[in-house]
């Protein structure tokens, strides 16, 4: 059974296939600004069994495959730029993440959430919607050999449903739906 003492030092892969979509037939640009990147998760409790999770160069890299998989061209930027060369701009931010032990949750799995806000806005720089995205992944640690192989998976798991989540729920956004309308597309992943 996982237990928490000492703390375990987890990094999450950065390796995710771009799937193969139909392209939204514009330009889109993602800022990943340094403090997304290079993200780790810092545990403040001694107890819960896990010291730190770095996290960014997985959510990064699966947020430029998913993106880039989704429209023609993809442009990554670290700050928002002064003049936006691009049709569509989007900028994740993470907004939450948890996790919860076998212990806390008396089943025989690791669970972990994240949300994820991602602001989307246009060519002129106006918001087009302010968009809520979640992220969950869970491993059962009967099947897993050590307490970083456990988390590691957890996570793997929800970075890939961070990415699942976004191909589905942008056509079903709102504002996106609108904006889409508005540029006359036919066309949707």
């Amino acid at each position: 059974m996982l237990t928490g003492c000492g703390g375990t030092a987890v990094v999450v892969t950065d390796e995710y296939p771009i799937p193969l979509l139909e392209k939204y037939p514009y330009s889109a640009g993602v800022v990943i600004p340094p403090e997304f990147a290079n993200y780790i998760y810092e545990e403040s409790r001694d107890d819960r069994g896990m010291k730190s999770v770095d996290l960014g160069a997985a959510q990064a890299a699966i947020l430029g495959n998913v993106l880039g998989g989704m429209f023609t061209t993809l442009e990554q930027y670290e700050s928002r730029p002064e003049s936006i060369n691009v049709d569509v701009m989007f900028e994740p931010r993470l907004e939450d993440f948890q996790y919860a032990l076998p212990a806390e949750t008396s089943v025989e799995v690791l669970e972990v959430w994240a949300k994820y806000s991602i602001r989307i806005s246009d060519s002129a720089g106006r918001e087009i919607t302010d968009w809520a995205v979640t992220a969950y992944g869970k491993s059962d640690q009967r099947f897993m050999s050590s307490r970083g192989s456990i988390f590691g998976e957890a996570v793997r798991v929800a970075v890939r449903d961070l990415g699942a989540n976004i191909i589905l729920g942008l056509p079903r956004d709102i504002g996106f739906k609108s904006w889409l309308d508005d540029q006359g597309a036919e066309l949707s992943p």
